[in-house]
């Protein structure tokens, strides 16, 4: 069976009310999980990069975590959290998440990796701006903690919005190659949300053994803001 999960990402643009309605439209779609970025910014970006500030004014603090997970649990049926940093990562356990993502640029955090399994959820892993050896690293310090969930290695071109000629769909294949059956796989599409292509592509990587399809949502492409490039509308 196909898992589609409808990421959140900053289509929220920090408003709390915001985010719960795109978590709602997320619902109403029939995605079988809303995922949500948290992030705090010193965790994320060093005080003199040009878009500290930026991603400062999107994050949300603990509370508003707390009212925009517990809102989406009326609506959708698994909440997923991508967490950068161990303070994220705290915020999504102490909310019970259904699934924790590690994204490719933490890929090689094993402290990172190995306190999520706390969570004893399936973890998702970021493949597209990794290597092999670095998958491997992060698939086997979760064995190293007999981890007993699912591990999905999540592939997806780390460019928004993703050209067609680099999504490297036969990536997968190359995957499966290498890790087996031990482990499950997805795609992460950031096509274009307005090319037909961001329908087509996910069922090309269906074909191609994939059981979780990531697609960006957005509750209004037209007003053009943050994240809308690779999102779709309900």
């Amino acid at each position: 069976m196909v898992k589609v999960i409808a990421e959140v990402a900053n289509a929220h643009e920090g408003s709390v009310e915001r985010a719960i309605k795109i978590a709602k439209d997320a619902g109403e779609s029939g995605a079988d999980a809303v995922k949500f970025q948290i992030y705090f910014g010193p965790d994320l970006l060093t005080k003199d990069h040009p878009r500290y500030e930026h991603f400062c004014n999107q994050a949300f603090n603990e509370d508003e975590w707390h009212l925009i997970i517990s809102e989406a649990r009326k609506y959708n049926k698994s909440i997923i959290a991508d967490v950068f940093g161990m303070e994220a990562l705290k915020v999504a356990i102490f909310n019970q998440v259904d699934g924790i993502k590690i994204h490719s640029s933490d890929l090689s955090n094993i402290p990172l990796i190995q306190e999520s399994a706390k969570a004893n959820v399936p973890i998702f892993l970021a493949t597209g701006g990794s290597t092999i050896i670095e998958i491997k690293d992060a698939i086997n310090a979760l064995r190293l903690l007999d981890f007993k969930h699912e591990i999905n290695l999540m592939h997806g071109y780390q460019a928004y919005p993703t050209k067609i000629n680099n999504n490297d769909l036969l990536r997968i294949s190359k995957l499966k190659e290498f890790f087996g059956d031990n482990v499950s796989y997805g795609f992460m599409d950031h096509t274009d949300g307005s090319d037909p292509h961001s329908v087509y592509l996910p069922a090309l990587a269906i074909s191609l053994g994939c059981s979780v399809i990531e697609k960006h949502i957005i509750d209004n492409r037209d007003k053009k803001g943050i994240d809308y490039y690779s999102s779709l509308e309900k």
